[in-house]
């Protein structure tokens, strides 16, 4: 099966975080499928399948395919995750929701402009990596610079204290943080 323009942008796209494609068609005990593009990553249980929906025009041969996949996985007790991706024209949402019971969708139109990438990357943002920044100039030198600067972020009696509950620890900041969602809720009752 060739790999029209938009499949390869979102192979592209996810194999730049570390997905590699799966050889097609892929079998699942002992039972092949095949789709535009089936992807994978290393010590990770996720496995893609993405569909484009221009030359997968029939919704019950989509939900067909996907739920055979998803049967697949199952009668092999497998604990992968699947998801997937449909390329192209929206599809029904009774689509939708039928692989929405079995799998994570994520649908991707065919994005347009300068800006296709990060239309792309914002579409599959769930399955990409997170990208951390900072506001902050410099490194922090010690804690309680960070919790003054939180402190001043936040200022409050509700900050303050859990921040003393964590660092005697995650039991602490549970107990700490049910104490004050009690008060707030008995204080919105009249």
């Amino acid at each position: 099966m060739s790999v029209a323009q938009p499949i390869a942008r979102v192979v592209s796209c996810l194999a730049a975080s570390g997905y590699y494609a799966l050889e097609q068609p892929i079998a699942i005990g002992g039972i092949p499928f095949e789709f535009a593009a089936t992807l994978a990553r290393p010590n990770s249980l996720d496995v893609i399948a993405v569909i484009d929906t221009v030359t997968e025009a029939d919704d019950d041969r989509v939900r067909g395919k996907i739920e055979g996949l998803a049967r697949a996985l199952d009668l092999v007790k497998s604990r992968r995750t699947l998801t997937v991706i449909l390329v192209g024209p929206p599809r029904t949402l009774t689509l939708m929701n039928a692989l929405g019971r079995m799998s994570r969708v994520l649908s991707v139109a065919t994005p347009t402009g300068g800006d296709a990438e990060h239309q792309l990357a914002d579409t599959l943002a769930v399955l990409l990596p997170l990208e951390l920044t900072t506001a902050l100039d410099g490194p922090v030198a010690t804690w309680a610079s960070v919790r003054e600067a939180l402190l001043a972020t936040h200022p409050g009696a509700d900050t303050a204290a859990l921040f003393d509950a964590s660092t005697l620890g995650a039991n602490q900041v549970r107990d700490t943080l049910r104490e004050q969602f009690t008060a707030l809720f008995q204080s919105d009752q009249p």
